[in-house]
């Protein structure tokens, strides 16, 4: 805002015009341009009664008025003997005696400077001169304070795009560097995954490719119950590939937020009891005790999916517990859950 600024320059202005013309009051107006008027800025010498009637005028009204619409100086002794009175159909204010547009070229009004005498002596021709030469100083004054406000709110705005874009910026940067990190995040994962995938399956696969190679090689000379045998082994270790590689999709489908899970009603101890039936017969070195109080429990789950989650459960159990020691799996409900737990 300009507003202070340029008010301490003209008012200066004005006092040194003043001073020069022999004049003793004096007032500077701005233009407005949406509102056709000019508004009294600075004054020096009025009274009260004065300022009163010369805060505001309209264009074409008065001397001041009359510079303004004319964008000509106008002299009050003029408009006296008629020369400008009948075009103009204006009257003489209180104070001022002579008027002069502040003109910023090409041909913008930007205020007036109006100037009087107390004891109503006629303005010379220097004193016309200097205060033509004042208005013109004050209309390059106002033009530049014009210029710089207009700049520093085009400033302002140009700061406000830019804190807005850098924002904006910093909010994709942000975005890129969580995707960046979600991406890494994923990566360790899959490679986790593989890693212990084919830890995993060095095992059954060793056990499977040692059995083909003995039936293939002894399979004339081997007892039917020994071919027997050995085929049950290559279906056990057959069985915890597929139970692996089911595991895996299933980590991938989490992990990728592609799992679909169909829920509907069922019996929790009947799911409970396949999963403890097939994991006994993988393994006959544990004990998997399956226990509850007979009440059958209808949940709304995804039936295999639970089984899986407990399949893993007693596998992970039996891997880690002694052989022939017992592994329980209990169902206990509280007021709104069905609990399952595995002790080994």
């Amino acid at each position: 805002d300009y507003s202070g600024d340029i008010e301490h320059v003209l008012d200066a202005s004005l006092q040194l015009a003043l001073r020069m013309s022999g004049c003793d009051l004096g007032a500077i107006y701005l233009f407005q341009a949406g509102q056709d008027r000019l508004e009294l800025l600075v004054k020096s010498g009025l009274s009260s009664e004065q300022l009163t009637s010369s805060q505001k005028i309209d264009v074409g009204a008065g001397v001041i008025g009359a510079a303004a619409q004319a964008m000509e100086p106008i002299l009050a002794a003029d408009m006296d003997r008629g020369f400008m009175e009948a075009s103009l159909g204006i009257e003489r204010n209180s104070f001022a005696d002579a008027s002069f547009p502040l003109i910023n070229h090409p041909a913008e009004l930007l205020g007036v400077l109006a100037v009087g005498k107390s004891d109503r002596r006629m303005l010379s021709l220097s004193e016309i001169q200097i205060l033509k030469s004042t208005a013109n100083f004050m209309a390059t004054a106002v033009a530049k304070f014009r210029l710089v406000d207009h700049m520093n709110e085009h400033t302002a705005e140009l700061e406000n795009i830019i804190e807005q874009r850098t924002q904006d910026l910093r909010d994709v940067l942000e975005a890129l560097w969580n995707s960046f990190r979600e991406i890494q995040r994923a990566d360790r994962f899959k490679l986790t995954v593989i890693t212990a995938f084919s830890h995993e399956l060095r095992t059954p696969l060793a056990t499977v490719k040692g059995t083909v190679s003995v039936l293939r090689e002894h399979f004339k000379v081997l007892p039917a119950n020994q071919i027997v045998e050995h085929l049950v082994d290559i279906e056990s270790e057959v069985d915890k590939l597929t139970e692996w590689v089911t595991n895996v999709l299933i980590l991938f489908r989490l992990d990728g937020g592609k799992l679909h899970i169909e829920r509907s009603v069922l019996r929790i101890e009947d799911v409970i009891k396949h999963a403890v039936h097939l994991a006994q017969k993988r393994s006959t070195n544990h004990l998997v005790i399956f226990s509850y109080n007979g009440e059958s429990k209808l949940v709304v789950a995804d039936g295999l999916r639970v089984e899986q989650i407990v399949a893993n459960l007693i596998d992970n159990a039996m891997k880690y517990s002694p052989e022939g020691s017992t592994i329980t799996i209990s169902l206990t409900e509280d007021e709104q859950d069905v609990v399952i737990s595995i002790q080994d």
